[in-house]
């Protein structure tokens, strides 16, 4: 009766825990009183099973955002057409048109250029992100990604870039699209936290 209850019991509770577990149900866990053998091995069967529950939770995870990438390729892929459409009409209209329309043109061009560039993000989901690095001054890109913040139509507040060193330049190795994009949305935190 003590050989059963110290050995023979054990054993089958790790028998049939390992069963549950090879039937995919990665909560099974063991008792693992005492400091004998079996105990310890009850413990490392507790920690594997909880190793192989992590790992599952993680590629589950995986896959979850695998299928949020492909998801957001596919919408990327459908609104990058139409703002190529509309941006070849924004670009015959800025040459046919006089001064001041002229200007408000180039404007939505640069806007769908944004639009594009977001679109391009959203496709870097479906696969690895490709940067394009060059030495890039940093000043000049804050004030590029400030100009359609300038003259805000509705009374919001307008976004300024003051350089601390006018004459010096900045000169970092970066992807300008990427840091221009990062900039326009801090400002455009910035205007609508105001």
């Amino acid at each position: 009766v003590l050989l059963d209850r110290q050995i023979s019991v054990p054993v089958r509770t790790l028998e049939a825990a390992a069963r549950r577990l090879g039937d995919g149900d990665l909560t099974t866990r063991v008792p693992a009183e005492g400091s004998h053998e079996l105990a310890s091995l009850a413990r490392h069967f507790n920690e594997m099973a909880s190793e192989l529950h992590e790992r599952e939770r993680k590629l589950l995870e995986a896959e979850r955002l695998a299928g949020i990438g492909r998801l957001a390729a596919g919408v990327a892929h459908e609104i990058n057409n139409p703002l190529g459409v509309m941006l070849g009409y924004v670009r015959l209209i800025e040459r046919s048109a006089d001064q001041s329309v002229k200007a408000d043109a180039a404007m939505v061009a640069a806007e769908i250029a944004r639009c594009q560039q977001i679109v391009a993000g959203l496709l870097d989901l479906a696969r690895p992100p490709r940067l394009a690095l060059n030495d890039v001054d940093l000043a000049a890109v804050a004030r590029d990604a400030a100009q359609p913040f300038g003259a805000l139509p509705d009374g919001r507040p307008r976004v300024t870039v003051r350089v601390a060193r006018p004459d010096e330049h900045c000169i970092a190795v970066v992807d300008e699209g990427k840091v221009l994009q990062i900039l326009r949305n801090l400002y455009d935190n910035a205007v609508e936290a105001d």
